[in-house]
C-alpha cells in the first residue's frame, strides 16, 4: 500500500504516512476486505433472485416443459382484449359510438392480438399448451379483423355471425386455462 500524498510504500497498519505524515484512511488499510464483504453480498443477493424465480411449469409428452406463467399472462391478455372488443360492441349497440368508430376499434384490437400473438411465438417455443393458445388467439385476431372488414362495408349480418362464433372464444379459454394450467 502507497501513501496517497507522497506515495511512499507503507507498511500495514499505519494511521500516518512515516515520511510525510498524511494520514491513512481506513479504506485503503482495509481496501480488500471491504472487496471481499462487497463481493460476497452481490453473489448473495444474486443467489437470491435465482432462488426466487417461479418453478411453475406446463410439461406435455411431446415436448419440453415450458413456464405456465408465461403462457397464463397471455391467455389473460387475450381474454382482456376480447372482453375490450365486446365492450366496443356494447357501446356501439347502445349508440354510444358508429359504425365507423367500431371499425376503427376492431382494426386496433385485431393489430393488438397480432402482436400479443407474435410475441408469444417468440417467446415461448412450441409446446401443446402453446399451440393451443396461439389458435384460439388466431381466431379472435380473425374475428376482430373481419368484423372491422364487414362493418366498413356496411355487412352487418355478417357482424352478427361474427358475434356469436365470437363467443367460442371465451369457452376456448377456460378449456386452456383447465387443461394446461391446473
Amino acid at each position: 500500500m502507497n501513501c496517497k500524498k507522497c506515495g511512499s510504500d507503507l507498511p500495514k497498519d499505519v494511521k500516518f504516512c512515516q515520511t510525510c505524515g498524511y494520514p491513512v484512511s481506513n479504506w485503503q488499510r482495509f481496501k480488500k476486505i471491504y472487496i471481499l464483504i462487497i463481493a460476497l453480498i452481490v453473489v448473495a443477493i444474486g443467489a437470491s433472485y435465482l432462488s426466487s424465480q417461479s418453478d411453475d411449469y406446463i410439461s406435455d409428452d411431446q415436448y419440453s416443459a415450458r413456464p405456465a406463467r408465461e403462457l397464463s399472462e397471455y391467455a389473460d391478455t387475450f381474454e382482456a382484449q376480447y372482453n375490450g372488443i365486446m365492450e366496443e360492441v356494447d357501446d356501439y349497440e347502445s349508440g354510444n359510438i358508429d359504425a365507423e368508430e367500431l371499425a376503427r376499434q376492431f382494426r386496433g384490437y385485431s393489430d393488438g392480438v397480432k402482436l400479443n400473438i407474435n410475441n408469444m411465438l417468440e417467446d415461448i417455443p412450441e409446446n401443446d399448451a402453446r399451440n393451443y393458445l396461439e389458435t384460439t388467439a388466431w381466431n379472435l385476431y380473425y374475428f376482430a379483423d373481419h368484423c372491422a372488414d364487414y362493418i366498413a362495408n356496411g355487412d352487418y349480418s355478417e357482424l352478427e355471425d361474427g358475434l356469436k362464433e365470437a363467443e367460442n372464444f371465451i369457452e376456448r379459454i377456460e378449456n386452456f386455462k383447465n387443461t394446461y394450467l391446473d
